[in-house]
Formats: structure tokens, sequence, C-alpha cells
């Protein structure tokens, strides 16, 4: 029904009733506590329900993989599952699978279980992705957060690189213009200026990069199938601000050129 793997054993059968041998499953996490091996069909646990009622033992039939059913970010716990018709008691969750569209069925199961139990309540009917959406609502709302900080402060970083690169290569606009009038041609000019301010962006990314390399453990928690530390994710950043940094140095030494050496040299 919901995809868990079974590891050992067989699962819940019809066999499986009042009266009849009590079994129970556990996943892997609690058989690797308890008893440090996965091998363990056919021992026996005891289980009290309520934590009142005189412990019942219970034959283990299966070990099924470990669920993620509390959030996604903790570790699988040591569970235990019993078969519903041996107990019957508690609150009950019951699950549909289907392939047509789950919103659609809410009405029609809530119907039929009131036709066989008018008494019955039927509360909180809700799809598997609405489930699993409110169980990471906090962390999509952080990741969010974050990730509009990240945009900002990613904005911000751009706009500063070519402030600050194109203004010191803006304040070379007379060396440029002295040079090429000393005969140096254009695109010497240019590899020289691209050289001198993209070695300093590329100090700057490293150094970025090692801060934010250092500060993924703050936001490793609020991710779950996605590395932290994603070298795409770093090298696109520096790559980014690499070709700002570029722009900043080509824009103004291509302005610098056009100035007349003549004019130039009376400045200087």
């Amino acid at each position: 029904m919901l995809g868990i793997s079974l590891v050992r054993g067989r699962e819940f059968d019809e066999q499986d009733q009042q009266g009849a041998q009590k079994v129970v499953m556990v996943n892997e996490a609690m058989a690797r506590k308890y008893w440090s091996t996965l091998d363990i069909v056919g021992k026996r646990l005891s289980v009290s329900t309520d934590g009142k009622g005189t412990p019942q033992w219970n034959e283990i039939v299966g070990v099924v993989a470990n669920a993620r059913d509390v959030g996604i970010q903790d570790e699988a716990s040591p569970e235990f599952y019993l078969a519903l018709f041996q107990w019957g008691v508690g609150s009950h969750h019951l699950i549909v699978r289907t392939q047509a569209n789950p919103d659609a069925l809410a009405g029609t199961i809530s119907r039929q279980i009131w036709a066989s139990y008018p008494d019955q309540p039927v509360r909180h009917v809700m799809t598997l992705t609405e489930t699993i959406a409110e169980s990471v609502g906090d962390q999509r709302m952080h990741t969010a957060l974050l990730g509009v900080f990240a945009g900002v402060g990613l904005t911000l970083a751009l706009l500063g690189v070519y402030g600050v690169v194109s203004y010191s290569v803006a304040r070379r606009t007379q060396e440029i213009g002295v040079r090429m009038a000393l005969g140096a041609a254009r695109a010497d000019v240019l590899r020289m200026v691209l050289r001198q301010g993209l070695t300093l962006v590329a100090c700057g990314a490293a150094i970025g990069a090692a801060g934010a390399f250092g500060a993924v453990r703050v936001i490793a928690r609020e991710l779950y199938g996605v590395k932290s530390s994603d070298p795409w994710t770093f090298a696109g950043g520096a790559a980014l601000i690499l070709i700002v940094g570029c722009l900043a140095c080509w824009v103004p030494a291509r302005r610098a050129m056009r100035v007349d050496p003549i004019v130039a040299l009376r400045y200087e």
C-alpha cells in the first residue's frame, strides 16, 4: 500500500485474525537496535497496546524497511506493526490507494464508512501529498526565506563587484590612453585590464566559496535528498561573479580605449 519494502519474512494475511497466534512486524531500526540482526523471524515480542493491560507475546513474522512517518529529517526510530483484526484498539487511519484523482474520492470514502458505521466520525481526510506538505511546512518556509535572502545577497554582491571593479578600471582611463599613445595594441591593453581585474575577483570568489562551504552546516538540516555542499552550486555562484567581474572590466576598458591618446598625453 505505502511501498514499504519487506526485508525478511512475510506480511500480514487473512489468517491473522482474532483468536489466532498474535503476530507483529518490526522495522529494520528496531531489529538492529534490540537484536543486532535482521534475521529475527520467529522470535517473540511482548506488546501492551495501552501500557496498562497485561503484555502479550507476539511472534515476529516479518521485518520491513524503515519509513520516515514522523518527519523527513528525523532518523528512523524503532517501530512495530500489529495486525488490525487481532487487536482492533485505538483510533485508525484508513489509507486508500487509487489511480484516479484522490481528492475526488474523499466524499465517496466517507459515505462508504458511514454506510457501515453510521456513528463513526471521519476526520482529517487528506491526500498523501497534502500530508507530506503539512509535515514539511516549517522546512519549506525556512528554505523559502533562505532562498529570498540568498537571492538578495547575491544580487547585492554582484552589484557591488560590478561597481567596485568598473570604478577601479574607470580611474585608469588616462593610463590606458597613455599606453595606447605609446603604441600599445588595443587587444593587449584589454587583456591586461581583464587579467588584473579578474585576478582580484577570482580571489574574492574563492574566499567567499570557502566561507560558504563552512556555513552550509547551518542549512544542512533544512535539506532532504540534496547535498548541502553541492559542487555545481558553488561553481555556478563563482562563475556568475566572474562573469559580472569580466563585464565590469570590459565595459569601462572599452570606453577608455576610445579616449584620444593626444588628450591623454596632454592630461599627463
